[in-house]
Formats: structure tokens, sequence, C-alpha cells
């Protein structure tokens, strides 16, 4: 009977550390969570902007730079996460690229690297920050295809900078548009 009891008293304390540390962690978490004052933040590998302890929606302009974090909630994007690695169409036609890290927003054009010193046009963005034109640098021969976000097609470079428009039907590619609110 004595070596029952001292056996559940040792069991009792050597478990007793364990629930205590894990409820201190949870309550750390959650208080790290509750208290994110400004800047954007991972959560379960979405990014969040917080300005003044609230999360932001819509488009949103931090450090001189610009982001779009989502008003509603789907399976990709959940509410208040940032668009990131996609474009997003506004009214008018008019638009907008988001870079893979950080959702930020690119204003200026973006180029690819290829090689060690060797830089190709990637997104050739207009004066008011939306995209004019997206470069296939997939293919041998160097910007032999864009696509124009204005015309919605496929244009060919003939030479020194003519571009020809292939004949087809208006498309957007599957995938590139973030079209969630």
């Amino acid at each position: 009977m004595k070596k029952t009891a001292i056996l559940m008293i040792l069991v009792l304390l050597l478990t007793a550390p364990v629930s205590i540390t894990a409820q201190t962690c949870d309550l750390r978490q959650a208080k790290t969570e509750m208290t994110a004052k400004t800047g954007i933040y991972e959560y379960k590998g979405h990014w969040y902007l917080y300005k003044n302890g609230r999360k932001q929606y819509g488009h949103i302009k931090y450090k001189g730079n610009y982001y779009y974090a989502h008003r509603t909630s789907s399976r990709k994007y959940p509410r208040g996460s940032l668009t990131k690695g996609q474009f997003r169409i506004e009214s008018g036609n008019r638009w907008f690229a988001y870079s893979i890290d950080h959702g930020k927003m690119y204003v200026k054009n973006h180029y690819v690297r290829k090689g060690r010193f060797k830089r190709y046009l990637d997104l050739a963005i207009r004066k008011d920050r939306t995209v004019a034109y997206v470069y296939d640098n997939s293919s041998t021969v160097r910007g032999a295809i864009r696509y124009s976000t204005r015309e919605r097609r496929l244009q060919r470079d003939l030479s020194f900078g003519q571009w020809k428009t292939i004949e087809g039907m208006q498309f957007i590619p599957d995938g590139w548009v973030d079209t969630q609110r």
C-alpha cells in the first residue's frame, strides 16, 4: 500500500511541472499575439499587417510601401492576410502586382536575374503603379513574348521593340489574379 501511494505521489510530482509549463507557454503566446503593435507578422503561413494593434484591411500604405489585405475570408486567403505573388485587378482594368515575400506592391519595373550578370525585364510598371506588361523570360529568345494587361493578349517582338499582338481571344492566365475581396 505504501509503495503504491509513493508511486502515485511521484507520478503526480513528475507530471505537474509539464502541465504548468504548457499553460504558461500558451499564455505567453496569446500575450504576444494580443500585443502586436505595428508591423508585418506571419501566422500559419500568411502575413498580416498591424497598425496600432489593429489588423488592417484593403489597400494599405506602410513605411513607404503598398499592400493589399483581404476584407473577406476564403480557403486560400484568411481575412486580413496580405496578397502575395499575384496580381489584383481593380476597376478600369488597372492591374497591380504584389511580391512573393511579404506582399509588397511593385511600384517600378521589376527585373529577374539569369546567370551572374544578366537581368531581364519581368514586369513593366506605369507611373501610376499599374502593370503594363508581363514578360515571358522562360523562352530562349530574350523578350520574345509579353502579356499586355490593357489588351489581355500576348504580343510578339518583331524586332527593335516593335510588338505585334497575337490574334486570339482575350484571356487572363490561370492563377495569376487574386480575385478575393
